[in-house]
């Protein structure tokens, strides 16, 4: 026993150890340091081991540390009184602290808590913000192994990636490299993990071993995109400027009144952007990361200020509409509206809005930011309540920049018909998700800048009936909104700016380079 000037001895002495039949286990600690009695401390100390089948059990006492482990693979209900029976016991003073650590287990109430560390928020049932913390297979120095000859590793080096011979397990391998430098030493201690397990699947081994946090959270079917290319593009939105955040307001010289079929309606004719400190509570946020570059159709104006020359120039957007109101793949809680604006040359995501608004206020908001965005080519889903968005744009409105899904109509021999908005089917579901493949693997990711539609790539999978959807619990509104966008850019040619076609991708604002 060394005191090193402390005053007390490095390892205390163990008085008492007790176990109980239902699992709770206790040892108690001491010190007779006559010099701390003298300094009134406390002589013992408590450490307890308790189990997640007694949930009203830590009740009564006062702890300086929690530590709940493996909680991911608690019960929802059981986790819940748990946490409240334990959280009570640790007081608001300095020096406690409360760890939740745990394996991750699928999209479940863990995996919620851990979106909310990461997000910075409160938690919901300790009241707590909490530090995210995670630490991936390949920062662990044991994770490796060597090779037995330099011949060996030559011939190991060039399989890397080699999905030909070794499939999936060697799908993320370069993806691995390429983002977090992973030696081939790492990689065959990868694959050999891998075929240990009974399945042999890659994902599984993800879940026990993550080399992100969002490959740890795995769902039961497999993403239908990429999963190096679903973790290039989260790293390449995280790393993207965030957006600022106002709204949309028509002035009182915006509007005219126009008849419609029910008798007259007030249409806007322009928009003006109006910062969030200027906000009022009734009004509906856009989150914006390009303010429209204004073409002379477009009277629309950036709101207390002169809007500078990079603005002025002509530009042209698509906005696609995800309408709430499909099947609901979350626990409790409703669909949202998701409106996501892409300007059509650069391919790159501008804006995006997301609420629960009620139906009947949707049209006219949609209506406001095609207008602030140069008169927007809308693509409304009609799948569900679509078309409660689609006619009143249409036929009350009267907007005429909609886009139109053609079709062979029989009753009219064989001629083809067109009618307003985005119909999302056996035919149309596969072109979009392969044209969005193809924008995923290239510079611009896909054109997301929002991180939320980037991370719904990792939680929209084929489920055990072959369906492509969101994982229960999540949501696929706001990637469903960009991948129509960008199907719809690529059926659409983008309108020609000072007389000749922008043709591929080019930087348009000289400070980030999108």
């Amino acid at each position: 026993e060394v005191e090193l000037g402390f005053g007390f001895p490095i390892k205390p002495a163990l008085i008492g150890v007790s176990e109980s039949n239902n699992g709770r286990k206790h040892m108690i600690f001491g010190e007779p340091s006559v010099q701390l009695r003298r300094q009134g401390a406390t002589e013992e100390s408590l450490f307890e081991i308790d189990t997640a089948g007694s949930p009203s059990a830590g009740r009564g006492a006062t702890r300086g540390m929690a530590h709940l482990s493996e909680l991911a693979f608690y019960e929802a209900e059981q986790a819940m009184r748990k946490m409240q029976a334990v959280l009570e016991s640790v007081p608001y003073q300095p020096e406690t602290i409360v760890a939740m650590e745990s394996t991750a287990n699928g999209l479940n109430h863990f995996h919620k808590r851990w979106l909310t560390a990461k997000s910075g928020s409160v938690d919901p049932e300790s009241g707590e913000a909490y530090m995210p913390l995670f630490v991936p297979w390949w920062r662990d120095p044991d994770c490796s192994r060597g090779f037995a000859t330099a011949d060996g590793e030559e011939r190991f080096r060039e399989s890397i990636g080699d999905t030909a011979r070794y499939g999936e397990l060697a799908e993320d391998e370069p993806m691995l490299v390429e983002l977090y430098g992973c030696t081939p030493g790492q990689l065959l201690w990868r694959r050999m993990k891998v075929q240990e397990r009974p399945d042999k699947s890659v994902q599984s081994f993800n879940q026990e071993n993550p080399h992100s946090d969002e490959s740890a959270f795995i769902g039961s079917g497999r993403t239908v995109f990429s999963g190096i290319l679903g973790a290039k593009t989260i790293n390449h939105v995280e790393a993207i400027p965030p957006p600022v955040a106002g709204t949309l307001r028509v002035p009182d010289s915006g509007w005219k009144e126009r008849r419609s079929r029910a008798g007259t309606v007030r249409v806007p004719l322009r928009a003006l952007w109006v910062p969030s400190e200027r906000m009022r509570p009734d009004e509906h946020l856009l989150e914006v990361w390009e303010h429209p570059r204004l073409a002379e159709n477009a009277p629309a104006q950036v709101e207390g200020r002169e809007t500078t020359e990079f603005e002025r120039r002509d530009g042209a957007y698509v906005l696609a509409v995800d309408v709430a109101g499909g099947e609901a793949n979350t626990f409790s809680e409703g669909d949202y509206h998701v409106v996501s604006v892409f300007d059509h040359h650069t391919r790159l995501q501008v804006a995006t809005h997301v609420s629960r608004m009620d139906i009947h206020l949707l049209p006219l908001w949609v209506l406001q930011v095609a207008l602030y965005f140069n008169q927007a080519r809308v693509a409304v889903e009609v799948n569900n309540q679509g078309i409660a968005v689609v006619d009143p744009l249409g036929k009350d409105y009267r907007y005429r920049r909609m886009y139109r899904r053609e079709r062979i109509d029989d009753r009219r021999q064989g001629q083809i018909t067109s009618k307003p908005g985005w119909e999302t089917n056996s035919v149309t579901k596969p072109a979009m998700e392969g044209t969005f493949m193809g924008l995923l693997d290239t510079d611009i990711r896909g054109g997301l800048r929002d991180l939320q539609t980037a991370r719904q790539l990792s939680t929209y999978i084929v489920n055990e009936r072959g369906r492509h959807e969101a994982q229960v619990g999540e949501y696929d509104d706001r990637l469903m909104a960009a991948m129509i966008a960008q199907q719809v850019m690529a059926m659409r040619h983008p309108p020609k700016i000072g007389g000749k076609r922008v043709e591929g991708f080019v930087p348009v604002d000289p400070t980030t380079g999108y």
